[in-house]
């Protein structure tokens, strides 16, 4: 663990630099795609068919899946995460307009000044519609799938989405959650989605489609090249698409970017952001690296990225202490300014679906045993 300096005069300074750079607007999609010599023209897509009381963590030989994979729709249907998140949506998320545009999505839709939309903030549709599955419940679904339209509603001919700032970031992003909503829905079987499934599968290819231009995956993986959680999100945003649309070249692309994640790692399983350790992007990075592991039909890879989560995970819990907070000097987590210029907190919520996730890989009940002590922590769960 790296030592503690006194950071006050620190995150000050740098929460201003970064709130004024937010001020003034990453570029758009349109003027990166103008510097990046990619043309608005429409792109040919193939149609394609689409607290409550929870009991103690099971023990190893009961650990979900028992480490033997199965589909990702299985391994998120639980107890745990139905009594911690999924029958409480607004800890998913919350800021959502009646139009459903989310957080500072709704301030540019008014035309607010100096208000810039990114595409990424709709990505917690994707957690409601979810939801809605797993608790049936109509409402919380529509919700979702209201914020995931809006999103949509704003995708150009190209298949990205001309007006977002942090095109490739925030387009990955907004991919990873539409591409596995629809999945999920499709896994689940029930015909009453078939409509919805077919409805957008083609939006999302076209998006994987514009992520795979030579001008925009060049400049994007540059842009990413620092941080590491985001070689994982593309693995997943690709590789979720691709089992949905079933196109292996996006599949082969996630597998690369999967590939890239893994040199990535240090020894003791710390994957760096900006060069340094930061434990809340980690445990986003290993969520990300388990949805990949369950659509990633190279077998060998697959061993790979299940011993990485294995690893990547271990490292996070090394900062837990008995109370479930991670305590850690983390090089951006409470440093850097999120997109709505407050101080970014703790991912407890991506933690614990990576945590429950590798459970499920693994079959090993000491990552179970910390998803429920993390849930405790946030009072999300009594007992």
């Amino acid at each position: 663990m790296r030592k503690r300096t006194k950071q006050t005069t620190l995150v000050a300074v740098l929460a201003a630099i970064v709130l004024g750079s937010t001020a003034i607007g990453l570029l758009t999609s349109k003027a990166w795609n103008a510097a990046a010599g990619v043309k608005e023209e429409p792109m040919e897509v193939q149609q394609t068919s689409a607290g409550a009381q929870v009991q103690s963590p099971p023990a190893a030989s009961q650990a979900q899946g028992q480490g033997n994979g199965g589909t990702l729709i299985a391994a998120m249907t639980n107890n745990l995460l139905l009594e911690a998140l999924y029958k409480f949506p607004t800890r998913l998320g919350s800021g959502f307009a009646p139009s459903g545009a989310v957080s500072v999505n709704s301030d540019w839709e008014q035309g607010k000044k100096g208000s810039v939309m990114y595409i990424e903030q709709q990505r917690y549709g994707a957690d409601y519609v979810i939801a809605g599955l797993m608790t049936k419940k109509s409402d919380i679904m529509d919700t979702g799938m209201k914020v995931i339209q809006w999103g949509f509603d704003h995708q150009g001919a190209n298949g990205g989405f001309p007006d977002t700032g942090d095109p490739f970031h925030s387009t990955e992003f907004f991919l990873e959650a539409s591409s596995r909503a629809m999945l999920l829905l499709k896994q689940n079987g029930d015909p009453a989605y078939t409509e919805t499934v077919a409805k957008y599968t083609p939006k999302i290819s076209a998006v994987a489609h514009w992520m795979m231009l030579p001008e925009v995956k060049t400049r994007g993986n540059k842009n990413n090249a620092p941080y590491s959680h985001r070689r994982w999100a593309d693995a997943a945003a690709l590789g979720l698409t691709a089992e949905l649309t079933g196109e292996q070249a996006l599949a082969k692309e996630a597998e690369a970017y999967a590939r890239e994640g893994l040199t990535l790692m240090k020894p003791d399983g710390m994957f760096p952001e900006k060069g340094a350790g930061d434990a809340s992007y980690q445990g986003v990075g290993m969520l990300f690296a388990a949805r990949f592991y369950y659509v990633c039909h190279d077998e060998e890879l697959r061993g790979q990225v299940k011993e990485a989560v294995r690893k990547g995970l271990d490292w996070v819990l090394a900062n837990m202490n008995d109370n479930g907070d991670i305590v850690y000097d983390n090089a951006r987590t409470g440093v850097e300014a999120g997109r709505s210029g407050a101080i970014k907190t703790y991912d407890y919520k991506s933690l614990l679906f990576a945590l429950d996730l590798a459970s499920h890989m693994t079959g090993d009940s000491k990552y179970a045993e910390a998803a429920h002590k993390l849930a405790l922590g946030r009072k999300w769960i009594s007992g």
